[in-house]
């Protein structure tokens, strides 16, 4: 049952979160109304009244949607915590959101009339086949809190990769979607707050329907089969009605991130665990929530002079709370099988030969790069004269391409190897993300964007980002799975901070937008040879740092007996990843799977230890992202596909390969 202690608590919340929403209300010219003023402006507004139409028309439609909206974000996470006994699943973290909004962008590009039939079934398609996705993926390991939460994530980065090309391709035609995807509340009529409300309003009839099963689904199969409930029957109808309240909410206003996730942990923080209780108080809290933090972005905007998407602001917020939630999980919740953290197929006694097949297979994509492509008049050869003008416009994106893709692969190598983690990566732990955010930081605090500052600022942006993970990670003596969950969050933070810079309208957003996406366009011989110099210093210092790397994985205790000085090798790989990460990054941006997709291939050919895994590393990371940029030059000529998002297409199905095949 539920205490009055604990319902004082809910009571107090709702009471900041009111109070709070009452007071911005205050702080806003545009909410001031005197009391006959305010009762003409909800109800019939005066014609040549501009403040009361802005009011009537704009404002309080906003309201009714940040509630209507928060209302179904909380309910639909809670739903699919309950059913998935997950409380870190929400629309976002499993990717329903992401996979719901690369629908609607496929369909304003390709199909528009179909979004005459309503845009929420196109969305409602989109969450239906990523939410199927994820629950094939994580089904191996019983649906565990990490495995979906990991699923979700790489199915979130490859939509969003699939939505970023779009958006590069037609950038004039989608900028405007683009903002409104990052969670836009601001409304013009009364149509979308009353289609929400009969939506929300079916949908939450048919939940409390289904209150019973879900509360038995709450449980454990076993309990459900006892009492004669079909669980898959149930557990599918749920889903997919959770899934419905998501892309409801998508199709109208975008993505708005956290809600789902935090309307439902600050309800059972409050101590209220009776369902039918929370049933009522999740919807609750998640509309006081959301129409808090879009009253506060309404009143910030004004102050600072630019507009601030809501869905970004919910997000930025949210990850801090993922952070906080993840120390509650127990270690049972957070299992992954034995066989997920190995991969390993062989092991090869006598590693040289394949280094020297792989340092041959470079050298031949480095040839066919320079020399072999699609021109005006087909696929040709480039001869003599015509050779010595490509390798001008040529030269700086391969060896950009290959020091990038080596640099990557080596960082992954050193972060797996670290914190004996198997899926650790620069992109899955959000080392890449703080380098971009440390680019924009420089872009916000000065015009002055030269070579030598970005490097300075990525490199900062990855060291921070690295320290915070290792930091919060310390206490679960840098437990794989925690490592892992940290690192989203703190990659979504970064992430989120950057889309706000984007949909800001800086001149060099597009810029950025295109960097990001993992370009080689604009890349400089400076800058190559800066990095090709780190690359070189790298390959120096790693010998020195085999013996470290080898005993990471015999655990502390060992490390300590054997005189090994764990805090300063742990530093110095964190400093030279972090180098690294910010290089690789300004080079081909933050979207790569090649820090992740590299050391397993090795691993997979049975090179497993030592010197010969680093190199080999290098060399197949070098090959895939030369192979992925020389793709995405001659795929769609003249068009050109990054080479970031081109490797993320190759990498996020492999991630998908490598969980379903360590959940077997």
């Amino acid at each position: 049952m539920t205490s009055r202690s604990n319902m004082a608590s809910f009571i107090l919340l709702s009471g900041i979160l009111l109070t709070g929403s009452i007071l911005l209300l205050t702080l806003n010219p545009a909410y001031h109304f005197s009391s006959h003023d305010l009762f003409n402006a909800i109800w019939s507004p005066d014609d040549n009244a501009y403040k009361q139409l802005i009011f009537h028309y704009s404002l309080l439609p906003r309201l009714v949607v940040s509630l209507l909206a928060g209302a179904a974000l909380g309910l639909a996470g809670f739903i699919f915590q309950q059913v998935l006994r997950n409380p870190l699943a929400e629309p976002a973290t499993l990717g329903i959101s992401a996979g719901a909004w690369l629908a609607m962008v496929v369909m304003s590009l390709w199909f528009p009339l179909a979004l005459a039939a309503g845009r929420e079934w196109i969305a409602f398609g989109g969450s239906g086949v990523t939410l199927l996705l994820v629950m094939m993926l994580a089904k191996g390991r019983g649906l565990s809190p990490l495995s979906l939460i990991l699923g979700g994530m790489v199915v979130t980065l490859f939509c969003s990769s699939a939505s970023s090309m779009m958006m590069l391709f037609n950038h004039a035609a989608l900028m405007d979607l683009f903002i409104w995807q990052t969670g836009s509340l601001e409304q013009n009529n009364w149509h979308t707050a009353q289609w929400l409300a009969i939506q929300i309003g079916i949908a939450s009839l048919l939940i409390m329907a289904a209150s019973r099963p879900l509360q038995l689904l709450s449980m454990n199969e076993q309990t459900a089969h006892s009492v004669g409930l079909t669980v898959r029957y149930f557990r599918l109808l749920l889903l997919l009605l959770a899934a419905w309240l998501s892309s409801i909410v998508v199709s109208r206003v975008g993505i708005i991130s956290f809600i789902g996730l935090a309307a439902p942990a600050a309800v059972r923080l409050c101590g209220i665990h009776r369902q039918s209780v929370r049933l009522f108080l999740v919807p609750l809290i998640g509309a006081l929530m959301l129409s808090f933090t879009d009253l506060l972005v309404q009143t910030l905007s004004q102050y600072v002079g630019a507009t601030i998407p809501t869905g970004l602001a919910t997000a930025i917020t949210g990850a801090p709370l993922l952070l906080l939630l993840i120390p509650r999980l127990r270690e049972r919740q957070l299992s992954l099988s034995p066989s997920s953290s190995s991969f390993t197929l062989r092991r090869i006694q006598s590693p040289w030969r394949l280094l020297a097949f792989l340092l041959l297979l470079l050298m031949m994509l480095i040839w066919m790069a320079l020399a072999f492509g699609r021109m005006p008049d087909g696929w040709a050869f480039s001869m003599s004269d015509q050779f010595q003008q490509l390798l001008t416009w040529r030269a700086p994106r391969v060896l950009a391409a290959v020091a990038s893709g080596a640099m990557l692969a080596v960082a992954g190598t050193l972060m797996q190897r670290m914190t004996a983690n198997a899926m650790a990566s620069p992109e899955v732990l959000g080392i890449s993300s703080g380098a971009a955010f440390g680019v924009v930081i420089l872009f916000i605090s000065t015009p002055i964007s030269s070579p030598v500052w970005m490097l300075f600022a990525a490199t900062s942006g990855a060291l921070v980002t690295m320290i915070l993970m290792i930091v919060l990670s310390h206490k679960s003596s840098f437990s794989p799975e925690r490592v892992l969950l940290t690192g989203i969050a703190t990659g979504t933070a970064c992430n989120a901070l950057t889309t706000l810079y984007i949909a800001s309208g800086d001149d060099r957003s597009l810029l950025l937008m295109n960097w990001m996406a993992g370009s080689t366009y604009r890349v400089t011989h400076s800058e190559v040879s800066v990095a090709i110099l780190i690359l070189l210093a790298t390959l120096a210092i790693l010998p020195l740092l085999v013996r470290w790397l080898d005993s990471f994985s015999l655990g502390e205790t060992v490390m300590r007996a054997t005189g090994m000085p764990i805090g300063r090798s742990r530093l110095l790989i964190i400093l030279l990843t972090a180098i690294l990460c910010s290089s690789a990054t300004l080079l081909t941006g933050p979207l790569s799977f090649v820090g992740l997709l590299a050391p397993h291939i090795v691993v997979m050919m049975g090179i497993q230890r030592g010197f010969p895994r680093l190199i080999a590393s290098a060399l197949m990371g070098a090959i895939l992202l030369l192979f992925a940029d020389w793709v995405g030059r001659n795929l769609l000529y003249p068009f050109q596909i990054p080479a970031g998002l081109c490797a993320t297409f190759i990498g996020a199905p492999y991630f998908m390969w490598m969980m379903r095949r360590g959940g077997r």
